[in-house]
């Protein structure tokens, strides 16, 4: 992690001490100045460093007795932080009683003789990716999503409206009764009165050849108010393409498998996407990006 990554954790959870190795001290000593709740660093080294303790020395000279702290079973045990899709990376708060249920379950080694459910969570998966799943396995794959404000009461207390639990995704319902999941609400784009999800039209892009990954995200327009834009990685085979003539033939390409309304009025070809440390896209970076410069 870099010094802002650093410094931004210390500060949210207000952690009062950080155990880490030789490789990231430099870079907690440049911003723990900044962290009022630091009190202690302890590092897992070799050799000892100048303000931190040494815990493997620390634990050479442990005592062998040890008295734990009395805790209540939703006392706070442990904070998880998001990858940060949509903004900063949010905490994820496990109690005592919620981390040994999930420890009791997850905590297992499993030996998998046959596979009959498998479960994705974090972010949709493409339908050309759920298809070739499906022909090498045979099976579906079920998607789920969580939520979480820790410490943020005010954005938690906004998500209750009654016995409505206010999700800030947008889907629909088709016709048999299912609901459909579409996009993050403030993924979604409203061009000349359409909603649009970046979803829809990302599949459509994955599937020419051409596309290696892609990111959707509103764009300002004078008369449609948005409009849709692509920032696109090409496979190697297609760098030495004519641009714009590539240009034309995705945008052709996503008309002919979606709605005309959906295709990206605007393209930009670029080397890689901005991505959080687990992978995931940062589309809120490239709409930022595309509305401060536009």
């Amino acid at each position: 992690m870099t010094q802002k990554d650093i410094l931004y954790r210390l500060q949210s959870s207000k952690a009062k001490c950080i155990i880490t190795n030789e490789v990231l001290a430099p870079a907690v000593d440049a911003v723990a100045s900044k962290c009022e709740n630091l009190h202690s660093k302890l590092i897992v080294s070799q050799s000892p460093r100048e303000g931190w303790e040494n815990l493997k020395e620390m634990m050479k000279h442990a005592s062998d007795n040890h008295t734990c702290v009395k805790t209540k079973h939703n006392e706070m045990m442990a904070i998880f932080f998001t990858s940060g899709t949509s903004g900063y990376p949010k905490m994820t708060g496990h109690t005592h009683s919620s981390f040994g249920l999930g420890l009791s379950i997850n905590g297992r080694n499993y030996k998998f003789k046959s596979l009959k459910h498998c479960v994705t969570a974090g972010e949709p998966i493409n339908p050309e990716v759920t298809e070739q799943w499906r022909n090498r396995t045979g099976l579906d794959i079920y998607e789920g999503y969580g939520q979480t404000e820790t410490d943020n009461p005010t954005k938690t207390a906004s998500t209750l409206r009654g016995n409505f639990y206010i999700t800030g995704d947008r889907g629909y319902m088709d016709e048999d009764g299912y609901f459909w999941f579409v996009s993050r609400a403030d993924d979604i784009i409203l061009s000349s009165g359409y909603r649009i999800g970046p979803f829809e039209v990302e599949s459509a892009l994955i599937e020419h050849p051409a596309v290696a990954e892609s990111a959707v995200v509103s764009s300002p327009d004078p008369i449609r108010g948005e409009v849709v834009k692509a920032f696109i990685v090409l496979n190697p085979d297609y760098k030495s393409h004519d641009q714009e003539q590539l240009k034309k033939e995705i945008q052709e390409h996503v008309k002919r498998n979606t709605a005309p309304y959906k295709y990206p009025r605007k393209v930009e070809f670029i080397q890689e996407l901005p991505k959080t440390i687990s992978g995931k896209i940062k589309r809120n970076e490239l709409r930022k990006k595309e509305w401060e410069t536009t």
